[in-house]
């Protein structure tokens, strides 16, 4: 059973302003990264998965919505295949250089844009220097639990996870706080919200419409308020921790029935 993560709040947050009053327009919090720094690494670790990798990364940055699991699993040369170490050292690099490639390309047009952005970075300097001249103000990282409050003081929430299906606890995390969830889509989510209703999705292939619609919601703040309350209501109804604990118990519940008929079949 693959289950989405829930969205929390955080316990000291009880009133929550609208989104277009907040101090924060856009929040985003991520680690920066150089991916040619990540690529230097698999060379000089692992020099003969080298070439593997380099494929890999080569493919899930120049074809957006690749699945780098099913990737794995269908693409490697049977020998590796067969081999969890082998498939764990290409996963864990070509996923780390995936999301690092994506995060920077994310960034630099909101850059190049002059978008206003909070940024959570734990390498403030590493940032200004791959992205460029900014509009952000770049602060040091937070926990999560830091986090959530930001949450709750921003307008909207950037959010940022390539080639993944199924949801993190950014996303509901966002709503339930009362801010827009700015998302990269996948058939999970256009499935479960409405984008321009409940939340804003971007696609990496047409980036460039991402800064236009981050303005816009600024410049229209009924809108802003709107979506805002529609994804804060949808994720009550249907993305917290208990909502999850009680998918967990009808799915043993299930589980338990079946074990019985199938018991009570063989007497």
């Amino acid at each position: 059973m693959n289950l989405p993560l829930a969205g929390f709040i955080h316990p000291e947050v009880t009133k929550f302003t609208p989104a277009s009053q907040r101090e924060i327009r856009l929040l985003f919090a991520g680690s920066t990264v150089d991916p040619e720094v990540l690529r230097q690494t698999w060379h000089s670790q692992v020099p003969p998965m080298a070439h593997v990798i380099d494929a890999v990364v080569e493919r899930t940055t120049n074809n957006y919505g690749v699945q780098l699991d099913l990737m794995l699993e269908n693409g490697l040369n049977p020998e590796c295949a067969k081999d969890v170490h082998c498939i764990g050292t290409i996963f864990r690099h070509a996923n780390e250089y995936t999301r690092a490639h994506y995060r920077l390309k994310l960034l630099r047009t909101l850059a190049q844009a002059r978008v206003p952005a909070t940024v959570y970075s734990n390498h403030p300097e590493l940032l200004n220097k791959l992205v460029g001249k900014h509009n952000f103000e770049v602060r040091p990282p937070v926990d999560f639990m830091d986090l959530l409050k930001l949450m709750a003081q921003s307008k909207m929430v950037l959010n940022c996870r390539p080639n993944t299906q199924g949801m993190t606890e950014r996303v509901p995390s966002t709503m339930l706080n009362g801010a827009v969830s700015i998302n990269d889509t996948n058939n999970y989510l256009s499935q479960e919200f409405v984008d321009g209703q409940e939340a804003i999705f971007y696609d990496y292939q047409k980036l460039e419409e991402l800064p236009d619609k981050i303005f816009h919601l600024l410049s229209h703040p009924d809108e802003l308020d709107a979506i805002a309350m529609a994804g804060q209501r949808k994720a009550q109804e249907r993305h917290t921790v208990l909502h999850r604990a009680q998918t967990i118990l009808d799915s043993v519940e299930q589980f338990r029935a079946m074990l019985l008929n199938a018991h009570h079949g063989n007497i």
